[in-house]
């Protein structure tokens, strides 16, 4: 099995839409205020605006942009992180600075320099493996078995041809977990609320390519997840001007994906079994807007998969950023009283990986 890094991936661009972003910014200004940005986003979404009118999507996903981290749109090699100490000579801090840069711009090229000379592309081979072990018991095709789109530049690794990234690692586990509780081949529509920039739905789709898919974000990120996956999956995306138009009769088209505004969350109507997806975005919300979503999910949903962080969300004042008031898992069980929850997981870097049916 031949393994490469492949961490340049810049002829793989995505074309910029302003006129796209404008009308989908317009919808979301006009929406009612539980579809607006939450007191968390409002200023985050302000920011990712004004970076993609400035910089566009040109290498979104291997820019070193905190913004664009927000969502999930960056997707580079893990790095070497500082510890959070310091030492007490500058002298030496900014020593040891300097060499884990260095240190990280070796590991990143694919130099072994972990412990006992791991290199990145053995890293990724490990994680690799992992995933093959997960799918394998929830009787999914393996992530060795899968390639994924290079479109905005990411950082990944090319083997036997077949490119993949950390950031579709990260999302082929959630469809492992969801899959051990529910079986996902029998699915027929999945509503995601939260698309990032369609990361997800691009797992999903290349393990189901007949699955039908529903995102709901906000403009901004909506915009990269609909211009990102339009490239990705050639073919399999209804452009936003279409099911925005007033001459679209709301029924899904099998087998697409489809970006609405969150609104449409009122008048969705899916046929079939559904999958409702949410992962962090919920818990960027404050209590009453997750049991105005529930409500209208629980007309159609058959199950849900929540992965939420509940430990890091920065709690804010009204206008200044940040959650006024905290979501909790109970919170999410007073909003879907009709599902038992079957299971619940720690994960890295959330709190919890929950399914409930």
């Amino acid at each position: 099995m031949a393994a490469k890094v492949q961490s340049d991936n810049a002829d793989c661009q995505l074309q910029d839409d302003p006129a796209l972003l404008d009308l989908m910014l317009a919808d979301m200004d006009t929406a009612p205020a539980l579809y607006r940005p939450t007191n968390y986003w409002e200023p985050y979404c302000r920011a990712v605006t004004e970076e993609l009118r400035r910089l566009g999507l040109k290498d979104f996903r291997s820019r070193e942009s905190e913004i664009l981290a927000t969502f999930g749109a960056q997707d580079r090699f893990p790095r070497f992180a500082a510890p959070d100490w310091q030492a007490p000579n500058p002298q030496v801090w900014d020593a040891y600075l300097g060499i884990l840069k260095t240190h990280g711009t070796f590991w990143a090229h694919g130099m072994g320099v972990g412990p006992d000379g791991v290199s990145i592309v053995d890293y990724h081979a490990m994680c690799a493996r992992i995933a093959d072990r997960n799918a394998a018991e929830a009787g999914l095709p393996p992530y060795s078995s899968l390639s994924f789109a290079r479109h905005g530049n990411p950082e990944g690794i090319e083997t036997d041809g077949r490119f993949s990234s950390f950031a579709s690692l990260y999302y082929f586990n959630f469809a492992c977990f969801a899959a051990r509780f529910e079986d996902m081949a029998a699915i027929d529509v999945v509503v995601e609320i939260g698309s990032g920039y369609g990361g997800q739905a691009e797992v999903l789709k290349r393990l189901f390519p007949n699955l039908t898919i529903v995102l709901m974000d906000l403009a901004p990120q909506l915009y990269v997840a609909e211009r990102y996956l339009t490239a990705a999956l050639p073919g399999a995306v209804v452009p936003y001007r279409e099911t925005r138009s007033e001459t679209w009769n709301r029924t899904l088209a099998p087998g697409k994906i489809h970006c609405l505004p969150p609104q449409a969350i009122e008048t969705l109507a899916p046929e079939g079994r559904v999958l409702f997806w949410n992962a962090a975005s919920f818990g960027e919300m404050e209590p009453e807007v997750v049991a105005n979503y529930a409500r209208h999910v629980s007309r159609f949903a058959d199950a849900l998969f929540l992965m939420q962080f509940f430990h890091d969300k920065q709690l804010g004042t009204p206008g200044e950023g940040g959650v006024i008031r905290q979501s909790t898992m109970e919170s999410y069980e007073a909003a879907f009283p009709e599902f038992t929850r079957l299971a619940s997981e720690e994960a890295v870097l959330s709190n919890g990986v929950t399914v409930l049916r």
